[in-house]
């Protein structure tokens, strides 16, 4: 009598596809155990913003002579009219420390008369960064320049000279609004904040800056120019981790 014994064997291959499909759980298992043994962690953002007048001002200003025959004569003209600028910002309150060249220059230039280069002639321009500590003088110091001689203005930008304390009133408010938002956050998740794992911000300043004036010089009297400086903005903004527990 034979006995049939297929009821009790896997084929090989069976055997093998049992393995691999059990090993994949086994390792599937061990990934999500991973998982659930690490913390869950949270990341909020806060922003804080003062508002703060300012009270520096930059200044550029400063002169081109227009063309002159000789590059001597430009640059005397070019001292002549500097000198005056410069006597008019110290009238005003500025000191030499407050006073810096930003740019000189003197070039040649040409002209073609019936396909034929001219002997050339002389252009020179001197600009200075002036920083105004009293910014109510602005206009003043600027109708004066123009006064003097200056035909360029090439821009004011208004600042704060130091802006520590605004900077840690808007990190206070950033770091509050944070907190907040992660306890908030919590809550409706049904967790609870743990520990603190990290912390960073940046900060921005924003200045306020004025157009430029090109020309041949305002010269003349009248009311001196008029230069709103307006409010800073100090912003700060923070990045707070947490753990969940």
């Amino acid at each position: 009598m034979t006995t049939d014994h297929s009821s009790h064997h896997w084929p090989l291959w069976a055997l093998f596809a049992a393995v691999a499909v059990g090993g994949v759980f086994y390792v599937l298992g061990q990934q999500v155990a991973a998982d659930n043994e690490s913390p869950s962690t949270i990341s909020v953002t806060g922003v804080g913003k003062e508002y703060i007048a300012p009270d520096i001002a930059e200044l550029n200003f400063g002169v081109t002579t227009g063309r002159q025959r000789t590059a001597e004569a430009t640059i005397t003209v070019l001292k002549q009219r500097m000198d005056a600028i410069i006597a008019s910002a110290k009238a005003a309150g500025i000191e030499d420390k407050d006073m810096q060249t930003q740019s000189l220059w003197l070039n040649p230039t040409y002209d073609w008369i019936d396909g034929r280069q001219t002997n050339p002639m002389f252009e020179a321009t001197q600009n200075l960064v002036v920083k105004v500590r009293d910014i109510s003088k602005v206009g003043e110091i600027l109708t004066a320049a123009t006064r003097a001689g200056a035909n360029q203005i090439g821009g004011v930008t208004f600042t704060v000279d130091n802006p520590d304390e605004m900077r840690e009133k808007a990190r206070a408010t950033a770091i509050a609004k944070a907190k907040d938002q992660a306890e908030k956050l919590a809550d409706e998740l049904g967790v609870s904040l743990g520990k603190m794992t990290s912390y960073s911000e940046n900060f921005g300043d924003t200045t306020n800056q004025a157009a430029m004036y090109r020309g041949e010089g305002m010269g003349g009297g009248g009311a001196d120019l008029s230069v709103p400086s307006g409010q800073q903005e100090v912003v700060v903004t923070v990045y707070l981790n947490y753990k969940l527990r």
